[in-house]
């Protein structure tokens, strides 16, 4: 009973799209699956006013991979002596500063060697994007990130279960910093109105209220939301890798996007108001060319740049 409609973004949506992304959200915002969530806004909109969004699902059941890996690595860190994890962190460094390629790669391990606590950890493995944003401002942007330490004082009997202490930090910094910003506004530029079920209040405090064991079972995570749905939905439908709402990053900024691109990094605007060190831009570009890395870190900076070109 579902109709399901598809689009194939082309060449044409994207270098449609861009030039729009700084009025939609007003700030510079770096999440490259704003273009998906942009078009796909723009296709509900055309039939509907109102549209259910499922955001919330990985953050409040605990659906994303990384969770029972960071609990995992946490336990194993553990048992390695202090002053070792630190000059194993001040080799990674070193190396992540000379290397070429796998730069992002040392510099988390660097991160997560000297992370100590579950919000450390999680903030090394979930935000290593600052690998290559960090390298662009001299001295580097310190501590200046999203942190749940800020939250560790009210909230320390969550904190202690480091599966419940992941969730808890994406529903405080992740999911309303990026996931409702994203949808909500890429919704209201085509006048469409998103409401997200799974965050209502009720079943909010009904989730927090269970043991870690109902979000992550053997089968995974999400264990309560899919034992309810194998009543109605087939268990093989429901088996499958997780995919996200990601785009080929690398790819556009080495094919359809590369000319946009380089016009905007030969003008750089973030470089002229000495908010960024030129040569660090230049050899970060060229990592893409070369090796097909550090896209992420990029696109947050196109994406400043296109900011500031619309409204600096």
């Amino acid at each position: 009973g579902v109709k399901h409609s598809c689009r194939k973004v082309t060449e044409k949506d994207l270098l449609s799209v861009i030039p729009k992304l700084p009025e939609v959200f007003a700030e510079p915002f770096g999440d490259s699956s704003q273009i998906p969530t942009y078009l796909v806004a723009g296709m509900a909109a055309e039939k509907e006013k109102v549209v259910l969004s499922g955001d919330g699902g990985d953050e409040l059941f605990g659906g994303y991979t990384t969770y029972p890996r960071i609990a995992a690595l946490s336990k194993r860190l553990g048992t390695i002596p202090g002053f070792l994890r630190h000059a194993g962190a001040g080799l990674m460094r070193g190396i992540s500063h000379a290397a070429d390629k796998r730069k992002d790669k040392f510099y988390r391990i660097g991160k997560c060697l000297l992370a100590s606590s579950i919000e450390e950890l999680h903030e090394a493995v979930c935000y290593h994007i600052y690998a290559g944003v960090d390298c662009l401002v001299d001295g580097g942007w310190g501590d200046q990130r999203p942190s749940g330490s800020s939250l560790k004082r009210e909230l320390t009997p969550y904190l202690r279960d480091p599966l419940k202490a992941q969730l808890l930090l994406d529903a405080c910094h992740y999911l309303p910093g990026d996931v409702l910003v994203k949808v909500d506004r890429c919704g209201m530029a085509h006048s469409l109105e998103n409401r997200i079920p799974l965050l209502d209040k009720d079943i909010l405090r009904f989730v927090w209220s269970l043991p870690a064991a109902y979000q992550f079972g053997e089968e995974g995570g999400k264990t309560l939301l899919k034992k309810l749905l194998y009543k109605r939905v087939p268990k093989e439908m429901l088996e499958r890798p997780k995919k996200g709402f990601s785009v080929p990053l690398k790819k556009w900024l080495s094919g359809e996007l590369s000319e946009w691109k380089s016009e905007l990094l030969a003008h750089s605007r973030l470089v002229e108001a000495g908010l960024v060190n030129g040569a660090a831009l230049k050899a970060l570009s060229e990592r893409l060319e070369r090796f097909g890395q550090g896209e992420r870190a990029l696109w947050n900076v196109l994406m400043a740049e296109e900011w500031m070109r619309k409204w600096a």
